[in-house]
């Protein structure tokens, strides 16, 4: 019988704050020089360097950008390779300005793309962004991976190589999506409801608007984002429309 699946799937900080919970994210290419530490400094030229430049600003998902991290989700599962953990990523606590928060959140997923590469490996992913004065610049990805893959070894090393900082307790969550990493064979009715649990959490800072057309009940504000504030992966936004 499976697990019951009552239990939330939403990230949590080890660090409790009496304000209102919030989270973020972004993906570009970034170079190839992955062990350098990142300078902190936003990014204006490059693959999408108009994207990234200061003067854009946002303060919810659009529409948009929410229907695009479902579709991918729903897109992962289908072609066998389903979102099976959530991560966060506290860019504030380590010592990332939100100005910078987008690069540095591209360098992440650069560096953990190329590193299952290597591996003979292929990820997938979907990302959000938040900013808020409780947990400040943050982000949420929804990460398709390998059981075999040992990628929990590597978070704190890529953190430091993008921080040049040794890593803090704090900094970053990681969890399933679900009671277990098998979950979406096991039990596919069970592994869709905390899917979904995910995404909308992912998607908790949508125009107020668009809310219910997605059938969000939690809806809450994200802070103004600096950057891009939402991102999904090149093979997964192709394969949704399919």
């Amino acid at each position: 019988m499976p697990r019951s699946t009552s239990r939330a799937t939403a990230p949590r900080s080890t660090q409790t704050r009496a304000t209102e919970r919030t989270g973020t994210a972004l993906a570009i290419n970034c170079t190839g020089k992955s062990e350098a530490p990142f300078d902190g400094k936003p990014t204006s030229a490059g693959h999408g360097g108009a994207r990234l430049r200061a003067d854009r600003t946002s303060d919810h998902l659009t529409a948009k950008q929410a229907r695009a991290i479902m579709l991918a989700a729903l897109a992962a599962e289908r072609i066998g390779q389903p979102f099976t953990r959530m991560v966060t990523v506290h860019w504030e606590r380590a010592g990332i300005p939100d100005h910078a928060a987008a690069a540095a959140t591209g360098r992440l997923v650069k560096l953990a793309t190329d590193w299952a590469r290597r591996q003979g490996a292929r990820i997938r992913w979907a990302w959000t962004r938040e900013n808020d004065p409780g947990k400040g610049s943050h982000l949420h990805l929804l990460l398709a991976c390998p059981r075999s893959l040992p990628i929990g070894r590597m978070w704190r090393r890529w953190l430091r190589a993008i921080t040049g900082r040794p890593y803090r307790s704090g900094i970053m969550n990681t969890r399933r999506i679900g009671d277990s990493l098998s979950l979406p064979l096991d039990y596919p009715s069970a592994y869709r409801e905390h899917l979904f649990k995910a995404t909308a959490y992912l998607c908790k800072n949508v125009d107020p608007a668009a809310a219910p057309a997605f059938g969000l009940k939690r809806i809450e504000p994200g802070g103004r984002v600096i950057g891009k504030r939402s991102s999904v992966c090149q093979g997964l936004s192709k394969l949704r429309a399919d």
